[in-house]
């Protein structure tokens, strides 16, 4: 799915995403930054909890959100971005369920959180609207 990789990459050119991917609900990675991967194990808990699944949120409660292998705390699902967010110290996390994809992507130091969502919810609205 090489066309995925173009809004990878326009997300890495705001400077507002330090590192991005674009999974199937299924877990199959589309399109990612490089250096940076979801595992099955990350995105299950994460996939679950966009799905509403009340367990798999009480897992990222008691053991944070995980990311490339980087644990960020669980800040909330918040159902209006149809999102799962995390933070860690001045850098955060976000996966974004669109109806046949997740968006995962990270900011680090520097980047106003709001500038971050901003961009990633432009790409998610993008591809909802798109049927994808």
């Amino acid at each position: 799915m090489a066309g995925w990789q173009g809004y990878i990459d326009n997300l890495i050119k705001t400077k507002a995403v330090a590192k991005a991917a674009i999974f199937g609900h299924d877990g199959s990675q589309w399109a990612t930054s490089p250096g940076f991967t979801v595992s099955k194990a990350e995105h299950q808990p994460l996939f679950g909890a966009l799905k509403g699944e009340g367990s798999a949120t009480a897992t990222l409660q008691a053991g944070g959100i995980k990311m490339n292998g980087q644990k960020f705390m669980f800040l909330k699902v918040d159902p209006v971005l149809d999102a799962v967010i995390g933070r860690k110290g001045d850098s955060g996390c976000i996966a974004a369920k669109t109806a046949q994809a997740v968006i995962y992507a990270i900011y680090e130091n520097g980047v106003q959180p709001g500038d971050f969502n901003k961009e990633i919810c432009r790409i998610q609205e993008y591809l909802k609207t798109s049927g994808y």
